[in-house]
């Protein structure tokens, strides 16, 4: 995850409960676990200019939902906003990959990893 070149290990049970917010290189990233406790997205949280911080799991209705502390909007697991001032907006996704460490570490030697 992150800029070409870098590569972060993030174990699973780190984030297993919602978000995780990280600056990787210069870049401010989210890493989310979806609403089927399953699936791995990665996302820069520049949008217009501004880093944006997430917290929690909002609700509109039965979605699953986070929600923006700038503008309290609520934004779904394909990155876009749902509600609030930038509503329509994405965010940028970043590509990650969730493996297993025994594997990924053969390839990736000098993988830093991450600790909460």
């Amino acid at each position: 995850m992150g800029e070409p070149g870098i590569h972060q290990r993030v174990e699973a049970r780190i984030v297993s409960r919602g978000e995780l917010l990280d600056v990787v290189g210069n870049q401010p990233v989210m890493l989310v676990v979806g609403p089927d406790g399953k699936s791995v997205r990665v996302f820069s949280r520049n949008v217009g200019g501004q880093s944006l911080d997430f917290y929690g799991r909002g609700s509109s209705g039965d979605s699953w939902a986070l929600l923006d502390t700038t503008t309290l909007g609520e934004w779904g697991f394909d990155g876009c906003a749902r509600s609030g001032d930038m509503k329509g907006q994405c965010l940028t996704r970043i590509d990650a990959l969730k493996d297993y460490w025994f594997d990924w570490q053969n390839y990736h030697p000098h993988t830093s990893i991450y600790r909460h």
